[in-house]
């Protein structure tokens, strides 16, 4: 999108644009080894237990003599878009049985 070769500067293509001309220089930094393997390690225990929080998972991950804690563990888990399964509250929904019924006693004397 923006050229080096043209003649407008870059300042001017990135204002037509709508871009910070910081963010044109920016790279983004690759994850570390570290990190890298702490993502396998929590996709590895996801699929052995479906029902384990952040908690948990940041539990068994100290369990093994990782550094992580709940903030960090979090941040994993979403990136890696994985969530805990377990019923969630759906109180204010009816059942699939409940319906309206009509008042029988109604005109009764």
């Amino acid at each position: 999108m923006i050229d080096t070769s043209d003649t407008l500067s870059l300042r001017h293509q990135c204002r037509l644009l709508g871009l910070d001309r910081s963010g044109l220089y920016y790279a983004p930094a690759a994850p570390d080894a570290e990190e890298l393997a702490l993502c396998h390690r929590l996709d590895e225990l996801y699929t052995a237990h479906l029902h384990c929080g952040v908690c948990l998972m940041t539990q068994r991950l100290r369990r093994e003599g990782r550094t992580i804690n709940p903030k960090r563990g979090r941040r994993l888990l979403r990136q890696l878009g994985l969530l805990a399964v377990y019923p969630k509250p759906r109180l204010s929904l009816p059942g699939t049985g409940a319906g309206r019924f009509p008042y029988l006693l109604r005109g009764v004397a």
